[in-house]
């Protein structure tokens, strides 16, 4: 019989929870240890979630790789994304009003502060 192998995961955001996942699918027992209250909701993958997500990627191929990425993140791991959406300031980009997949509206100064009430205006 094989021994039990004991892994210890040092934050729980998106990698972190990708490792403790594949661990744990080989037979290992897995603590994932990690300082926020929700884990996936700071720390890098708060910082770095661009690396999963398609918006404004060009060329197309490298945009459809991103979206394949994230198609299979919502597929294995369902619970570990929550999209809440973004707030673009200064972007005059009028191909994100008509993206299918990152659909965008322009917002007036009273409708941001609605959604985030701590920017100042």
């Amino acid at each position: 019989m094989a021994a039990l192998l004991n892994v210890a995961v040092v934050g729980g955001g998106i990698m972190g929870a990708a490792i403790a996942n594949a661990a744990s699918r080989v037979g290992a027992k897995v603590r994932v240890l990690d300082v926020e209250a929700r884990p996936g909701c700071g720390g890098s993958t708060r910082s770095t979630w661009a690396w999963l997500n398609a918006q404004k990627k060009l060329p197309e191929h490298y945009r459809d790789l991103n979206l394949a990425g994230l198609q299979r993140w919502k597929a294995d791991w369902p619970h570990l994304i929550n999209p809440c959406g973004s707030l673009v300031f200064g972007d005059d980009d009028s191909r994100s009003l008509t993206d299918a997949v990152y659909p965008a509206q322009r917002l007036g100064s009273g409708e941001v502060l609605q959604r985030e009430p701590g920017i100042a205006p």
